[in-house]
């Protein structure tokens, strides 16, 4: 079955890292070198940003490739081929409706950096935050940055996922859409730009398709991506009804589900 399959694509946080945000780098790496001696590629699909996805990989983060800020900054092997940015309006618009509520702290990712406002850059929340946005910048308004933004990100109370994903739907233009890996936080990004989106720029650039592209993940911002795919394994951690938008089920990211189907097929 390996020799049909050409393209890899896994989410990160809940799929590939253990909770604990390590994985088996040695296993991985002897299954990568399997995987490029038979023609596949590996590729991080992620909400997180690119800088912070490189750092998982030392040494050899630009043999891969990544569709980071979920769909919004797709890189092959170290050459950026696209990003989606968020016009002024654009940013006005979810600033306006965020900002008056002191349960919301905002994150915009910029090409260059993330920024936060300083009242909300206290030190407790910088520590919960600086391992997903290590270029963290500190400004005093959002809406003053000299630099081309990406996405937004909403952070809150894991409790309150839901009741925000709610109210930024009902109150946002319609083509900005908030999306979430269910774990706290809640990614505004346009519509249209999501996993999927970002791994077909990939699949054309590479001429393959997508029945010999294979996808895992977990959470609500990997069901385009498990929908496109020719076989999507959802994770036996994966929040409730993922699973319907998969083929098949990986063993949960503790047990390092990826890699044991990756050694099973290459």
């Amino acid at each position: 079955m390996s020799s049909t399959i050409k393209l890899v694509a896994s989410d990160m946080d809940g799929t590939f890292l253990r909770d604990n945000k390590e994985f088996d780098e040695p296993r991985f790496k002897r299954i990568l070198h399997r995987m490029t001696q038979q023609g596949a590629r590996f590729v991080l699909a992620s909400g997180n940003q690119y800088i912070q996805l490189k750092q998982s990989f030392p040494g050899y983060a630009d043999t891969l490739s990544y569709v980071a800020e979920n769909g919004g900054y797709v890189v092959d092997s170290g050459k950026l081929i696209y990003t989606a940015h968020l016009d002024e309006k654009d940013l006005r618009a979810i600033y306006n409706t965020v900002m008056p509520d002191p349960n919301l702290y905002t994150i915009f990712c910029g090409e260059h950096a993330s920024y936060i406002e300083k009242r909300h850059a206290t030190p407790e929340f910088i520590g919960l935050v600086k391992y997903y946005f290590p270029s963290l910048e500190i400004v005093d308004n959002l809406l003053e940055i000299n630099d081309n933004i990406l996405k937004a990100c909403e952070v809150m109370q894991p409790d309150d996922t839901d009741s925000y994903y709610q109210m930024l739907r009902a109150q946002l233009p319609s083509h900005i859409i908030p999306t979430t890996s269910g774990h706290g936080s809640i990614d505004l990004i346009l519509t249209g730009i999501n996993k999927a989106f970002g791994i077909d720029l990939l699949v054309k650039r590479w001429n393959i398709t997508p029945k010999e592209c294979i996808a895992f993940g977990d959470a609500a911002n990997d069901i385009e991506m498990l929908s496109y795919v020719g076989c999507g394994y959802a994770m036996a951690n994966a929040m409730d009804g993922i699973a319907d938008y998969a083929q098949k089920q990986a063993p949960s990211n503790n047990d390092d589900g990826v890699l044991e189907v990756l050694d099973t097929l290459f």
